[in-house]
């Protein structure tokens, strides 16, 4: 069953809840921080909010200095995650658009090839309209030439091989005996 969007905000809306719970469990501090700057968004009412409530929570930081747990990390080990991030991300890039080219390619054949085929079945008709109008030709030539009323042996054998072919037949317009 495929997902709604409505669920998936759900969904979505649940993670960053128990995110945010496990977040204000472990630094008590972070609550009386975000008291403090949502207690001021709330009755300045500023144009830009989101700015207005990162400066509010930086200025609880410094008053609170809200202690974080675990090993902080250096600015240079920072950097070379966020390097290695972005360097993933660029490289996932690339490969999606390279899958993309290959698609565009394998249909691209595909339709060059259904074109040819097409071409081909043309020309192959083509041709066997001039050689149908060709043997009709030698045959009405032959009878003719016929000085007697029967079909010389030439015209018969032609004829024949008509004959054989019903598809022949009707495209010469020959009777059928």
């Amino acid at each position: 069953r495929k997902m709604t969007s409505t669920e998936s905000d759900v969904r979505m809306q649940n993670a960053i809840w128990m995110d945010m719970a496990a977040f204000l469990t472990t630094y008590p501090q972070l609550q009386k921080a975000l008291k403090y700057g949502l207690g001021a968004l709330v009755r300045t009412r500023p144009p830009d909010p989101f700015s207005f409530l990162a400066e509010k929570l930086r200025e609880a930081n410094r008053k609170e200095k809200i202690v974080v747990k675990g090993k902080a990390l250096t600015e240079e080990e920072a950097a070379v995650r966020i390097q290695a991030r972005g360097r993933g991300m660029r490289d996932r890039q690339i490969v999606k658009e390279k899958k993309q080219e290959a698609q565009k390619q394998k249909a691209a054949t595909r339709i060059q090839s259904v074109q040819r085929g097409i071409a081909a079945r043309n020309r192959t008709e083509a041709l066997r309209n001039a050689n149908i109008v060709w043997l009709r030709e030698l045959f009405l030539r032959l009878c003719s030439d016929s000085k007697v009323e029967a079909p010389t042996v030439s015209a018969r054998v032609v004829f024949d091989y008509c004959r054989r072919d019903p598809a022949l037949v009707t495209r010469l317009g020959l009777t059928r005996r």
